[in-house]
């Protein structure tokens, strides 16, 4: 709501395996299929090669690195964008890493006009919160399938890691 745009996504890019962990608003606009497209042009991404080469946590717009002209004819505009109907959308993306080969991505994009400079410096000042709160969902995931094992092991398997711990 704070930057209008068609579709708003959460992206985790996991840069060794070349792939896309996403979740959108209005969900379902990216399918499994789209992303697995998405990951094959991550290094051809003008928009994401460039925030790849920052160091910190930032926020830039497609029209910082590239005429929106010269974006509709590359292969992630002609793959990935038309397809999911934002063909001549412009992008704002905020990029900050959690951790090494992880990125964390919040993309917004919408038909018309830009963002705005103050659209920019809104998701940038955000990066640190959005990267902090992943990072703590991901710990709870973890914590979650530990208490899941503990709950499948033997009174016998118990007793002993208790013994380990101790």
């Amino acid at each position: 709501r704070r930057i209008p745009c068609e579709v708003a996504s959460f992206n985790a890019i996991d840069l060794n395996e070349l792939s896309v962990a996403a979740t959108d608003v209005p969900e379902g606009t990216c399918t499994e299929q789209m992303r697995t497209i998405l990951a094959t042009h991550l290094q051809g991404h003008p928009l994401i090669v460039t925030l790849m080469q920052l160091r910190e946590p930032t926020a830039l717009r497609l029209s910082d690195v590239i005429s929106q002209n010269r974006f509709a004819q590359t292969p992630v505009a002609s793959d990935f964008y038309r397809p999911i109907g934002l063909a001549h959308a412009q992008s704002l993306v905020g990029k900050g890493e959690w951790a090494q080969g992880l990125v964390v991505m919040v993309s917004c994009d919408r038909r018309g006009r830009d963002f705005s400079d103050r659209e920019s410096e809104l998701l940038q000042g955000l990066m640190p919160h959005i990267i902090r709160a992943y990072t703590i969902s991901r710990r709870l995931a973890a914590i979650e399938t530990c208490a899941t094992m503990l709950e499948r092991l033997t009174p016998r398997e118990a007793d002993i890691l208790k013994l380990l711990a101790d």
